[in-house]
């Protein structure tokens, strides 16, 4: 009898369906060009001036220490004082779709 009833259940089971899932498209990036150097740590703001040019922007110096922001086309630096803490590549999406396809 229970062997009956685990066959059942089973067989209920098959009847459900095929398991279902959703696919999800997630574009392709980068992160600007991997040929590109930016600023390294340490590196004086006249030296980032100098060698990269003036920024798009520039955020007002905040906290203590004072940290400050410079923004260019493909990257940003980040300052402590008068010195590189952080760079960082700006992501360019490379193959976004007009749509979001989900099954």
């Amino acid at each position: 009898m229970n062997t009956l009833r685990c066959y059942c259940a089973i067989f209920t089971l098959l009847l459900c369906g095929a398991p279902h899932a959703d696919n999800i498209i997630i574009p392709i990036a980068s992160q600007g060009t991997e040929n590109e150097q930016l600023p390294v740590r340490a590196m004086s703001n006249t030296d980032v001036l100098r060698l990269y040019g003036k920024p798009n922007s520039q955020s007002p110096a905040t906290g203590t220490p004072p940290i400050t922001r410079w923004d260019y086309d493909t990257f940003t630096v980040v300052f402590e004082y008068d010195h590189v803490v952080h760079s960082v590549r700006k992501f360019h999406a490379t193959n976004t779709p007009s749509h979001t396809t989900v099954q």
